[in-house]
C-alpha cells in the first residue's frame, strides 16, 4: 500500500508542477518584449521586464499612450502590469484580465501551457485572439 502511494505521488508530481510552470520570462511573439510572469498572493500576473528598444526617437522612456485611464495614461511600459488576477482552473489559468497597450483596453484573459509555449488569449465571450509566448530563459537580455 505504502509502495502504491509512493508511486502514485511520484506520477502526480508533474502535474502539480505544471502549473507552476508558466512562472518566468517570456518573449512576446515578435521578441521585441520580455514579459515576467510571477505569482501575486494566490493568483498569476505578468508585467513588462524588458523592451528590446524601450527609448521613443527623443529618448525618452515609452510610456502607455493608449490608457483610457487618464490617471494611467503616460505610465512607462517598463514594468507595467500586463496580465493580473489569474487563477488556476482545470489545466489553465483563468479569471484574470491581460491589457493591451497597443489598444488601452483590458480584455478577460485565459492562459494555457501547450509544448511549452504560453498561450495568452485575450477576449470578449466568443471573440478574441489568442498570443504566443515563448520561454526567454533565466536572465534579461541588454537593452539596445
Amino acid at each position: 500500500m505504502k509502495n502504491t502511494l509512493l508511486t502514485l505521488t511520484l506520477l502526480l508530481l508533474p502535474l502539480l508542477g505544471n502549473a507552476q510552470n508558466i512562472l518566468g520570462y517570456w518573449y512576446l511573439a515578435d521578441k521585441s518584449a520580455i514579459v515576467e510572469v510571477y505569482q501575486k498572493e494566490k493568483t498569476v500576473s505578468a508585467r513588462v521586464a524588458w523592451i528590446e528598444h524601450p527609448y521613443d526617437a527623443n529618448g525618452q522612456l515609452l510610456t502607455d499612450t493608449n490608457n483610457k485611464d487618464k490617471a494611467m495614461k503616460g505610465r512607462p511600459l517598463l514594468g507595467m502590469p500586463l496580465i493580473e488576477g489569474m487563477t488556476q482552473e482545470k489545466g489553465c489559468w483563468d479569471n484574470g484580465t491581460v491589457y493591451d497597450p497597443d489598444t488601452g483596453r483590458s480584455y478577460d484573459c485565459i492562459i494555457k501551457l501547450v509544448n511549452g509555449k504560453l498561450h495568452v488569449r485575450g477576449h470578449v465571450g466568443p471573440f478574441g485572439k489568442t498570443l504566443i509566448w515563448t520561454r526567454a530563459g533565466d536572465k534579461l537580455p541588454e537593452a539596445k
